[in-house]
């Protein structure tokens, strides 16, 4: 046998054949072998075996020597070679051509068959695994793997078998193997199922192709000289030898690549959680919300004064020659609105004023406390008489309130986080305009800068109500408000102005309502007050007043008067106030807060008069230190519901004509020196709840006519409830 392989003899074609078709089986066994072996079944493996035994006993029975069958080896998938077969064992066979050999090449296919089905058995996954890694990370040469097709046969074999021609002992032309096929790795299929030439190609790692089209030439060259008996078999199947890529090495770039994809989408989500944390909150509010146009990078306008006709110069110098102004804004602003040829030039001048009012007063930074509160400013879509509805959506609730005719009437903006800045000049163009509300913002300046306005008011001849309560407003009372001689209501309540009330106040001889209550106004009220008759409401308490006039008793319309809370250094009742007929609340509640003088000249007590007021329905005057006896006029104010005399010094007896007050609800003479009994006429009242009788000196006696009323407070020295005053009754 050594020297058959030192000196080999030519082969005939039959031997040739088989030759290649075991090197073929082989090859194709150990691959499935190694795809498959976790698939294997107990039954595959014992019949495997009665094969391999068989073929072996016949082959020592021919003294051929040993066909040992293919190892099943466990190995890394990228790294499992493909051995040639044993050269001295493949020419000992072939010189055997006994007449076992069709019994063996049917045993050979029949385990071809058991290899094809088990690997058929395999998972698509497993297929679809190994294609990939053929693809992207072949092997050296020598070392390629066997790519997997999409589509393999349920039984490859037995629904396509190989047929073999008669003459040559070959597979049939149809199952030819094209030149260069000996190649390993030149096989598709894990089985055979679909023998498919495909060019081994390497890509290193920095993904260049490292095939050379000399190779398979050199390969088919070999061949011939084998088949010629020039080289012999060992020389055939060397092939030059390359460093192995290990598997993990090859699939390095494909993790670098999914790593980069991953960071990247990551990168992509932060951008996006970012956008909308900086978008969700520019729509707080529960209904539509739409922002004005970005006016940042507007480049200088075309000016068509025809377009407002009726602005003021002021407003185009300031479009001219201020980018940043209000009114260049409110201008770009209306010439970018897409309707604007739709609207008659009454309505470009309201739709500018009011945009205009807007951007003066920080509009693109407003916070709305109300989360129903719509913002709906400079909306092109909306009716500028619904900019800024409060929801949900009645008569007169939101910010701009028009007439039938849709013509701008009020402009009402207060508890707007936010705001800040000052009347624009432009709100002249609203030539209805009545009212402007701005009351409950931080707006933290005095009136001059609020209202420039303030010094032309022929401007606004229509505006007749200015509303700043809680503004935080500093300084004093300018005297240009006194100029403004068309106002019928002023409130500027509950700010910090300082100074005194011109008596030029005789001025606003149409004002109804003057509301200057919780400030810092000191020196005496002007009696130039009572000369404004129209006056409904005066608001003049939690201030530094130190005197009242006489010519209060001038203010017959008055219906509201709030005098308490001050310094007066003479805290009475003035007789005088009894001619206000007209009055319903009168506020008298500590008239001095720095304390009341004890001397008898300076003895305060209820006026007799008080009988005269007769449509008063509240009077609260307590801690003022009047003395004496309540007036048995007082029987007479039938409309008096709230009679507050607590922190006195009234004394003597409770009159009985209280009994006649009809619609008395409370009666509060807690801190007093009454005597006496109270008094059982209280019980005709069947209105009163409320009772409060606690340190005076009353007999303890509660009359039976009170015990059938139902008291929500009641209080004396020796009772606190209805059933506890009662008792022995």
């Amino acid at each position: 046998m050594s020297s058959t392989s030192r000196h080999p003899q030519p082969k005939s074609q039959e031997e040739a054949a088989l030759e290649r078709d075991l090197s073929l089986g082989q090859l194709v066994l150990e691959r499935s072998q190694t795809a498959t072996i976790a698939t294997k079944t107990a039954e595959d493996i014992k019949q495997e075996e009665l094969l391999r035994r068989a073929a072996e006993k016949r082959n020592n029975n021919d003294n051929i020597g040993d066909v040992p069958a293919p190892a099943v080896v466990r190995r890394p998938y990228a790294n499992t070679r493909k051995k040639a077969p044993d050269t001295a064992t493949t020419t000992a066979v072939s010189t055997n051509t006994t007449e076992d050999d069709d019994q063996r090449q049917k045993d050979e296919l029949a385990l071809l068959s058991i290899v094809a089905k088990r690997s058929s058995a395999a998972s698509r996954e497993e297929a679809d695994l190994a294609k990939k890694q053929i693809l992207l990370n072949p092997g050296n040469p020598g070392d390629y793997d066997y790519d997997v097709s999409e589509k393999v046969d349920a039984n490859p074999i037995e629904d396509n078998p190989m047929e073999y021609d008669n003459e040559t002992g070959r597979p049939s032309s149809k199952h030819s193997l094209p030149p260069g096929s000996l190649t390993p790795g030149a096989y598709s299929g894990a089985v055979g199922a679909n023998y498919e030439a495909v060019k081994p190609v390497r890509l290193d790692l920095l993904g260049t192709s490292s095939h050379h089209p000399g190779e398979e030439e050199e390969a088919r060259a070999r061949a011939e000289q084998q088949k010629q008996g020039v080289i012999t078999n060992e020389e055939a199947q060397q092939q030059p030898t390359e460093s192995i890529i290990p598997l993990e090495e090859k699939q390095k770039p494909s993790r670098n690549r999914k790593l980069i994809a991953a960071a990247a989408m990551g990168c992509l989500l932060l951008v996006v959680i970012i956008i909308l944390a900086i978008v969700i909150p520019l729509s707080v509010g529960g209904g539509k919300e739409e922002s004005p146009p970005s006016l940042e990078n507007t480049q200088e306008l075309s000016i068509d004064k025809a377009l407002l006709p009726n602005a003021p110069n002021s407003t185009w110098d300031s479009i001219q020659d201020n980018l940043d102004s209000p009114q260049y804004k409110a201008y770009n602003w209306l010439t970018l609105d897409p309707s604007l040829h739709l609207y008659e030039t009454w309505q470009k001048e309201q739709r500018f004023a009011l945009a205009t009012f807007y951007y003066a007063f920080n509009g693109p930074k407003w916070r709305f406390k109300d989360p129903l509160t719509q913002n709906e400013w400079l909306s092109y879509e909306t009716n500028e008489c619904e900019w800024g509805v409060y929801l949900p959506k009645t008569t007169d609730n939101h910010h701009v309130i028009c007439n039938d005719d849709d013509i701008v009437r009020l402009i009402s903006v207060t508890e707007q986080g936010g705001l800040k800045g000052s009347v624009p000049l432009e709100l002249s163009l609203l030539g209805s305009l009545q009212g402007l509300d701005l009351s409950d913002n931080v707006l933290q300046t005095n009136l001059t800068n609020l209202l420039p306005i303030i010094h032309m008011p022929e401007w606004f001849q229509s505006l007749e109500a200015i509303h700043c309560t809680n503004c935080r407003l500093e300084g004093s009372l300018p005297p240009e408000l006194w100029d403004w001689t068309n106002l019928r209501v002023l409130w500027l309540q509950e700010n910090s102005l300082t100074g005194t009330i011109s008596t030029a106040i005789q001025q606003l001889s149409r004002l109804r309502a003057l509301e200057l209550f919780d400030n810092k106004l000191s020196g005496p009220i002007p009696s130039e007050v009572g000369l404004v008759t129209s006056l409904k409401n005066l608001g003049l308490r939690l201030n530094s007043f130190t005197s009242a006039p006489s010519e209060l008793g001038l203010l017959t319309n008055l219906v509201d008067l709030g005098l308490g809370d001050n310094e007066m250094s003479h805290p009475g009742f003035s007789s005088e106030l009894a001619k206000l007929t007209n009055l319903r609340h009168l506020n008298l509640v500590n008239l001095n807060r720095k304390g009341t003088n004890d001397n008898s000249e300076h003895a305060l007590t209820i006026p007799t008069e008080v009988g005269l007021m007769a449509a008063l329905e509240v009077l609260d005057a307590e801690r003022n230190g009047w003395m004496g006896a309540i007036p048995s006029e007082i029987g007479n104010l039938s409309r008096l519901t709230d009679l507050h005399l607590r922190r006195n010094r009234l004394s003597n007896t409770m009159p009985t004509e209280l009994g006649r007050m009809s619609a008395l609800e409370t009666l509060y003479l807690t801190n007093n020196q009454f005597t006496g009994s109270i008094p059982s006429e209280l019980g005709q009242i069947t209105s009163l709840h409320a009772l409060l009788f606690v340190d005076n000196s009353f007999q303890k006696h509660f009359p039976l006519e009170l015990c059938q009323r139902d008291f929500s407070e009641l209080l004396t020295d020796w009772c606190e409830s209805r059933d506890e005053c009662c008792i022995g009754n």
